[in-house]
C-alpha cells in the first residue's frame, strides 16, 4: 500500500499521462485499418502542429482539467504573432541589398515615452525613426534623413541617455540631441598618432572617396569612421589610416547643475529647456571658456540670459571684483552713508571709487524683457533648493542656488526675496535693492 495515497502524482507521472491521453491520428495517406468500419466513430484527431503545441503546453506546466479536451492551437501564446508586430519598413536600394551586411542600427535618446532609431545604410543615407508607445502597440515615424559616413551612440551630454554621433560626408562631426537639434564638435588630432596603414596608399583613397579634397587642405585629417564606443568615448578613424581615442562627455558633473536642469525640464517647454542647456554648453565648453568659472556658475549666467534677458554682463570687470567692491555699490551702503550715528561720530564710511571695474558692473544690472517662463523657472528651483534643507550632505551647497532664486525671485515674487536674503545673507544679491519693485529691502 502506498503511504501517498490520495496525493499528488509526480511531475513526470502527470506528463506522461497526459501524453498517453493524446490520441495520435493517422496519415491522409495511410489506409483504413483492417476490419474497422467506416461509419464508426473516431476520436478527433490531432495534426503534428497541434501535437506540438499541446505537448508544449503540457511541458511549460498549463494544466488539463479532468473534462478539458486538447483542442487546437488556434490563438493560443506559442504563436509568434503575439509577441511580434510589423512596424515599419524601408526600401533598399540595390546597392544597399548588395551589401545588406554593412546596414548598422543605433538607438539613441530613449526616454519614457518614446525612443530614437538610427539606421545607417551602406550608401551613406542616415535615416532615422521614433518610436513610439501607444496602449499596447509601437507606432513608428520618419523623422529626418541625413548623409553620413558613420553614426555611433555615445553618451555625451546626458548621463544616462544616449546621444547620436554622427560623421557626415562632409568630414565635420555633429551630434543629435532631442528632437534632432544639432550639436557641431570641433576635433583637434594630436601629433603623437602614427599610421598604422601605408600612408600613400591611405591618401589615394582619400582623393577617390572623398568629394571635398579641392576645398579641404592636405594637412587637415577628416574622420571617416568611428569604431568601439564604450561610454562618452570613441575611436575616430581618419582618412590618412590615423586612429585615435577621443573622451566627449560634455555632461554636468556638478549635482546642483543636473537638479537645476532636471527642475526645469518638468515646468519649462522643450525649446526654453534647450535655450538654458546650449547657453551652458557655450559658456562651458565653447570657444573660448572661462576656465575660473564653475559648471553652477555657469549655469546661473544661462539661466538669467534665458529667463530675465541678462545678456549685458561683463565677465572681465566682474571677474576682480571682490565682495567689498560689491557691497559698497548697493543701497545700504548708500543708507549707511548717511546714517546719522556715522556722521556725528566722524565715521562717515566713504565714497564708492566711480573708477573702479564694478561701477561699470552695477550699470548693467537694469531689467530687461523677461520670459513669459520666469515665474514657472523660478518657483521649480525654489523647490529644488529646498531639497538640500533637509539633506545634511548637501546643505552646503544652498546658499549656491538661493542666491539665484534670490536673484530670479526679485522681477516676479518679493516675498520669496525676503526669504532667500535670510537664508543667503552672505550673497552679494541680498544686499542689494528690488528692480521695479519698492517693497523689497
Amino acid at each position: 500500500m502506498s503511504l501517498h495515497g490520495g496525493g499528488a502524482k509526480p511531475r513526470e507521472r502527470v506528463v506522461n499521462d497526459r501524453l498517453d491521453r493524446i490520441p495520435i491520428g493517422q496519415d491522409d495517406e495511410d489506409e483504413d485499418p483492417l476490419g474497422r468500419a467506416a461509419s464508426r466513430s473516431m476520436i478527433p484527431q490531432l495534426n503534428r502542429n497541434d501535437l506540438t503545441s499541446t505537448m508544449d503546453r503540457i511541458h511549460i506546466g498549463g494544466a488539463l482539467g479532468e473534462g478539458d479536451e486538447l483542442a487546437g492551437v488556434g490563438d493560443s501564446s506559442m504563436r509568434p504573432h503575439v509577441w511580434l508586430q510589423h512596424v515599419t519598413q524601408l526600401d533598399l536600394t540595390e546597392y544597399d541589398s548588395n551589401h545588406a551586411s554593412e546596414i548598422t542600427i543605433h538607438p539613441f535618446d530613449t526616454r519614457h515615452d518614446y525612443s530614437n532609431l538610427a539606421i545607417l545604410f551602406p550608401s551613406q543615407s542616415l535615416q532615422i525613426l521614433s518610436f513610439t508607445r501607444q496602449h499596447s502597440s509601437l507606432s513608428s515615424r520618419l523623422i529626418g534623413t541625413y548623409s553620413a559616413r558613420s553614426a555611433s551612440a555615445l553618451s555625451v551630454t546626458r548621463p544616462g541617455v544616449k546621444d547620436l554621433l554622427v560623421v557626415t560626408s562632409e568630414g565635420t562631426v555633429k551630434v543629435l540631441l532631442w528632437n534632432l537639434r544639432e550639436l557641431k564638435v570641433t576635433i583637434s588630432t594630436s601629433p603623437k598618432l602614427t599610421p598604422s596603414l601605408d600612408s600613400a596608399g591611405a591618401r589615394r583613397h582619400k582623393k577617390a572617396d572623398s568629394k571635398s579634397m579641392d576645398v579641404v587642405p592636405p594637412d587637415v585629417r577628416l574622420p571617416i569612421a568611428l569604431h568601439n564606443p564604450v561610454g562618452s568615448s570613441i575611436t575616430i578613424e581618419y582618412d590618412d589610416a590615423l586612429e585615435g581615442r577621443m573622451c566627449l562627455d560634455l555632461s554636468p558633473h556638478d549635482y546642483l547643475v543636473e537638479l537645476g536642469f532636471e527642475a526645469l525640464a518638468r515646468v519649462v517647454p522643450a525649446d526654453e529647456g534647450w535655450r538654458v542647456r546650449k547657453s551652458w554648453l557655450e559658456k562651458r565648453w565653447g570657444e573660448s571658456p572661462d576656465t575660473n568659472k564653475t559648471e553652477f556658475e555657469c549655469f546661473g549666467e544661462a539661466v538669467c540670459e534665458v529667463f530675465l534677458g541678462d545678456t549685458a554682463a561683463n565677465p572681465e570687470g566682474s571677474r576682480h571684483t571682490s565682495a567689498w567692491e560689491l557691497l559698497s555699490n548697493t543701497r545700504t551702503h548708500t543708507r549707511m552713508r548717511d546714517e546719522i550715528m556715522f556722521t556725528a561720530a566722524g565715521l562717515a564710511l566713504p565714497e564708492p571709487d566711480p573708477t573702479s571695474q564694478n561701477s561699470s558692473t552695477i550699470a548693467q544690472t537694469h531689467p530687461g524683457p523677461t520670459s513669459s517662463y520666469l515665474a514657472p523657472a523660478m518657483l521649480a528651483l525654489h523647490l529644488a533648493a529646498q531639497t538640500l534643507a533637509t539633506d545634511v550632505t548637501k546643505m552646503e551647497r544652498l546658499a549656491d542656488i538661493g542666491a539665484l532664486v534670490l536673484k530670479l525671485a526679485r522681477r516676479v515674487r518679493p516675498d520669496y526675496v525676503d526669504y532667500w536674503s535670510r537664508i543667503c545673507c552672505d550673497a552679494p544679491e541680498a544686499w542689494r535693492g528690488c528692480v521695479g519693485n519698492g517693497r523689497c529691502p
